[in-house]
């Protein structure tokens, strides 16, 4: 039996041994509640400021981590670590009123600036997070219907398009995209969203979203997204979950490259592909413009 800070290594254990750290890496911990059943053979552990894995009586050092795990059919066990994320982006909007701050973001604005070119009036915001970008649209005469699937997101948003008196442009609605757009074939002229995509959504998970995409928007309507992609620095780092999906500071990132942009513009014409970067990291993303074919 190995031992850490005089802990033993075993499903038991190793969530304890990990806090008893002084809470030095929460991820750590966060990932160790959601795996801890399904990888016993698989440990992650805290020495110092880093992490380590432990596997086969053998600690081995880096920043990245695979996570090997497998449920009872021999896959990959996905399924409690996104469970994970949406009491993680409860927690996180719940502690943090404006996470993201209250000023619209940059691609909200470029957007916006598209959208009015075109004309386009209905626009569905995915992953609306606490309405920032929303607000922002609906104050320029957008009729915005938001969807997010964080209880605490959705609220947040309604409580301040009451306040604003925009209740008349924005509508909100609690789902989790996964399970499908609850909207009609061909009832919104565009759709935004900033990072949505590149949230814990596996590829699989992301190709139905743009068919679903695609089903709900107009002829010639317009699909306007952002995602973190290879080039940012985050990539390759932390605590890998197979494909491109990262574990980061929490939260699971799924990191795009050129040729995840353009398989899953399948029913769309490519407008453009810009790259620009945000925050102080600086996360690198792209920005993406397609038309509905």
């Amino acid at each position: 039996m190995a031992f850490v800070a005089g802990y033993p290594l075993s499903e038991v254990f190793l969530s304890a041994a990990i806090q008893r750290r002084g809470g030095l890496l929460r991820q750590a911990v966060e990932l160790t509640e959601a795996l801890i059943i399904s990888i016993p053979f698989s440990f992650i552990i805290v020495t110092g400021c880093s992490l380590l894995q432990y596997r086969n009586g053998e600690i081995l050092s880096g920043v990245t981590i695979e996570v090997r795990g497998k449920d009872q059919a021999g896959q990959l066990s996905m399924t409690k670590i996104l469970a994970a994320q949406l009491r993680y982006w409860q927690e996180a909007f719940v502690r943090n009123p404006d996470i993201f701050g209250t000023l619209p973001s940059n691609p909200a604005r470029t957007a916006a600036e598209i959208f009015k070119n075109e004309n386009k009036t209905a626009i569905l915001e995915l992953g609306g997070g606490q309405g920032r970008d929303t607000v922002f649209l609906a104050r320029n005469g957008f009729r915005v219907t938001v969807l997010d699937y964080s209880e605490s997101a959705v609220g947040a948003i309604a409580d301040k398009a009451r306040k604003l008196s925009l209740t008349s442009y924005i509508t909100v609605c609690q789902q989790d995209v996964r399970a499908g757009l609850p909207f009609a074939d061909e009832s919104m002229d565009g759709c935004y969203s900033h990072m949505l995509y590149c949230m814990a959504l596996t590829t699989p998970e992301l190709e139905f979203l743009s068919r679903e995409v695609k089903r709900v928007l107009r002829p010639n309507g317009l699909h306007i997204y952002t995602v973190r992609h290879i080039k940012d620095p985050h990539h390759g780092k932390w605590i890998h979950l197979g494909e491109d999906l990262y574990e980061v500071g929490g939260f699971i990132v799924h990191f795009f490259s050129r040729a995840m942009v353009d398989h899953l513009a399948e029913g769309f014409e490519i407008v453009s592909i810009d790259e620009l970067e945000e925050g102080e990291l600086p996360r690198k993303l792209f920005l993406v413009t397609l038309r509905k074919r």
